[in-house]
């Protein structure tokens, strides 16, 4: 059976200005918690707050564990370390620790669409674990990762194809052609 394995190769880290967005330097995922309460992974950090103020994704994915963002907060900061901060009442309040996840085989993984994985057994058993530490990656506050596909290069992996199949096609017809001479000779 042939099975496609995605990559999990860094993308480019942008700056985007929001606060609650997240990308992981390095090895991790984040782990959330999907609409219909299964448990998935995901690298895709723009989080905002949902109407109950806990951090979630544009499709409802709620990050684990959970932030709760104060109502009354007027800033929140993200330390690299995964640490959230919140300003209440001219005080600063920790309101609670990213975490991240790795797995010893991250190839493996099953998609579920929108940027979500899934764990398998050929992915192991999610490892836990704090932003920079033992092999985590960090986390870069009020950023976003980008796709690590270089548009440039699947273009022209296309394009070589594309010729190559061609080029065995005129092969064919090639031999389809003499095949056709050489019976039409002998009637």
């Amino acid at each position: 059976m042939i099975g496609v394995q995605s990559n999990q190769a860094q993308g480019a880290v942008v700056y985007s200005g929001q606060p609650f967005d997240m990308a992981i330097g390095g090895q991790g995922f984040f782990k959330v918690t999907t609409p219909g309460g299964a448990t998935a992974y995901t690298r895709a950090g723009g989080f905002r707050p949902d109407k109950n103020g806990r951090l979630a994704d544009a499709n409802g994915n709620t990050l684990r564990p959970p932030i709760q963002i104060p109502a009354n907060a007027t800033s929140v900061s993200i330390g690299r370390d995964g640490s959230v901060t919140a300003q209440v009442n001219g005080q600063s309040q920790n309101i609670g620790q990213v975490k991240l996840y790795k797995f010893n085989n991250p190839g493996g993984l099953q998609s579920g669409g929108s940027n979500i994985y899934n764990e398998t057994s050929s992915s192991g058993q999610a490892v836990q674990g704090a932003p920079g530490d033992g092999g985590f990656g960090e986390i870069y506050p009020s950023s976003l990762e980008q796709s690590n596909v270089d548009v440039g290069r699947q273009m022209v992996s296309l394009i070589q194809s594309q010729y190559g199949f061609s080029a065995q096609i005129k092969t064919i017809q090639t031999a389809d052609e003499m095949l056709g001479a050489v019976l039409d000779i002998k009637t």
